[in-house]
């Protein structure tokens, strides 16, 4: 059953990161969202506050700088609802939840395997579920984006230790 158990720490290994991965692109859309919401906040407070002003003192200057503001914050919420960071943000959660289920289910696996609460057979049975669970998860969430960037921080959270492995654990799952 040592290949088994390799085989699952592959699997565990490689979910880690593509859970990472994902949390690490949720975050970076979720920043993107909340700069851009409170561009929109400030623009209509503004905008409104203007136009306050303009009905005062009736500046045409004002009113163009006025439709201006407005062209700008539509043009910004545009971009929000085209973009749907929201959405993204949500996808990119939920891939991140699923790994991380997958590795925790994993963990468990092998523990109670290592403590003999399962026997041979079970261990093989539940790696091939887990295996399925992780061919879907690939599958289902490879249109979740990620870039380039998400890895690399994925792969240096690790190495700075924010994720408990073994050397072994990561060599294993061909990350080191």
């Amino acid at each position: 059953m040592n290949n088994t158990i390799v085989e699952l720490r592959k699997i565990r290994a490689n979910a880690t990161i593509e859970k990472k991965k994902h949390y690490n692109a949720a975050e970076r859309k979720n920043k993107k969202l909340s700069k851009l919401q409170a561009v929109t906040i400030f623009i209509s407070v503004a905008n409104g506050s203007l136009l306050f002003f303009v009905l005062k003192q009736n500046t045409q200057v004002l009113v163009v700088v006025s439709m201006v503001l407005a062209l700008v914050n539509s043009l910004i919420l545009g971009l929000l609802k085209h973009f749907d960071l929201s959405s993204k943000y949500k996808e990119n959660r939920r891939a991140g939840d699923t790994y991380n289920a997958i590795v925790r289910r994993i963990d468990m696996c092998i523990a109670h395997y290592e403590d003999k609460y399962i026997d041979d057979q079970t261990l093989w049975g539940q790696s091939n579920e887990i295996r399925n669970e992780y061919d879907l998860a690939i599958s289902e969430y490879s249109f979740a984006s990620t870039s380039s960037k998400d890895y690399q921080k994925a792969i240096s959270g690790i190495d700075k230790g924010e994720e408990n492995y073994s050397e072994t654990d990561m060599k294993i799952g061909g990350t080191l």
